[in-house]
């Protein structure tokens, strides 16, 4: 099994193995949600990627929820980063009205990883103020999910050891831990199990604290199981060529139909898969073809042939779509979730803010209306998304190889 396939499927388990009870899922996300996410470095490089979004979107294609990223690498819960040349009073008040004029129904909160840095002399003080950002923001009458902070992962020298300062992430976590318990709100760290496993295989960071684009991916799937109502994308295509069968294993499983005594199948997947971008050869569902010499047999999808990685796991030599329809469209996805979120960004933290907005606007603060046309363009981005977080139907078709060259 690919590398990559191995750490998700081990990571699965191992998180599987923490869900004690119905308190550890979140409610159902339901059709007409806002989400808004708020923290430091982890939050606002999602949007970079996109993983988590688009997880998320994928696995409730029934559904319009939105949303919006309002991280801001450097913070903390005083709302510090988001000061600019004001003091940290209005950073926060800023934080404060940005979340609520978003009018939010959900809100993922990823605070604790600066914080901790003032070490347990500072958990008091870290205490009073997350209970106060999360008062301020219980007003909106939203429901709540806090993250647990970034660990930082052992590098090889001359990075320094992380051990000490993960001490330290551990008692900052521990207190939003307990801060969600009081409050009946869910807390998720299931992304450390993930860190200690893609330790093994490949860097999940740079610079030692920073998470790459193998981290969110990583991470996103198992976040949006924490989601009532999600189903997973195909998994499994067996395809038995004596019985003419095709059946799809996944948690949401896929409507299949057969045209008369063919080997020709209609498969509409209940949910899209969401590709690896870094990955040139995204790996699609695991193909089994059985009823006769695999060699006898070629597949196609929507009439065209399909390209077959094989590998072999557990001395048994399997078969993998490397490309194909579902694929393309959740690529699809998640460039328009990417796009979406770079025009968000420009829309809310716009570049010169302070000559639009700030002391200096008197110089060139008559283009501050030019922001508001990012607005239209954000629109457009969330139909594409609706569109394409739909799954669509495609024919599944295996040729016999004698019949092919017949033609």
């Amino acid at each position: 099994m690919p590398p990559r396939q191995f750490l998700f499927a081990v990571a699965v388990l191992v998180t599987s193995a923490n869900f004690t009870g119905a308190d550890e899922f979140f409610e159902r996300l339901e059709d007409g949600d806002r989400v808004v996410l708020i923290g430091s470095m982890i939050i606002e490089r999602e949007q970079r990627y996109g993983y988590w979004e688009a997880s998320i979107t994928a696995a409730n294609p029934d559904k319009t929820i939105t949303f919006r990223n309002l991280g801001w690498s450097g913070d903390t819960v005083w709302g510090e980063a988001r000061a600019g040349f004001d003091n940290p009073a209005e950073g926060y008040k800023r934080l404060i009205e940005h979340v609520k004029a978003e009018k939010p129904t959900v809100i993922i909160v990823g605070y604790g990883a600066n914080e901790s840095f003032a070490g347990e002399q500072g958990l008091p003080k870290f205490k009073e103020q997350l209970k106060k950002l999360l008062d301020d923001l219980a007003v909106t009458k939203a429901r709540f999910m806090l993250l647990a902070p970034f660990k930082l992962p052992k590098m090889p020298p001359p990075m320094p050891d992380p051990t000490s300062a993960n001490k330290n992430i551990d008692l900052y976590s521990n207190a939003i831990r307990e801060e969600a318990r009081r409050r009946r709100w869910l807390f998720v760290d299931d992304h450390q199990h993930l860190l200690q496993l893609a330790e093994l295989l490949t860097p999940i960071t740079d610079n030692d604290a920073r998470p790459t684009a193998s981290d969110y991916e990583y991470t996103a799937g198992v976040l949006a199981m924490r989601f009532r109502g999600g189903a997973e994308h195909i998994s499994q295509i067996n395809i038995d060529a004596a019985k003419k069968t095709c059946t799809a294993i996944a948690k949401g499983g896929a409507d299949i139909t057969r045209e008369g005594d063919s080997l020709r199948f209609w498969v509409r997947a209940r949910t899209i898969p969401i590709p690896d971008l870094e990955n040139p050869n995204h790996r699609g569902p695991g193909l089994f073809i059985t009823g006769g010499p695999k060699e006898s047999y070629r597949l196609l999808i929507d009439g065209n042939p399909v390209r077959i990685h094989e590998y072999e796991f557990a001395r048994v030599t399997q078969q993998q779509i490397v490309s194909g329809p579902e694929l393309e469209q959740g690529k699809q996805l998640l460039q328009a979730i990417i796009a979406k979120n770079q025009l968000y960004f420009h829309r809310w933290r716009p570049q010169n803010v302070t000559y639009l907005f700030g002391f200096r606007k008197a110089e060139q603060g008559q283009n501050a209306r030019e922001i508001a046309e990012f607005d239209p363009l954000i629109a457009e981005k969330e139909k594409e998304i609706a569109k394409l977080r739909v799954p669509r139907e495609h024919v599944y078709e295996l040729v016999p190889v004698n019949e092919e060259k017949k033609k």
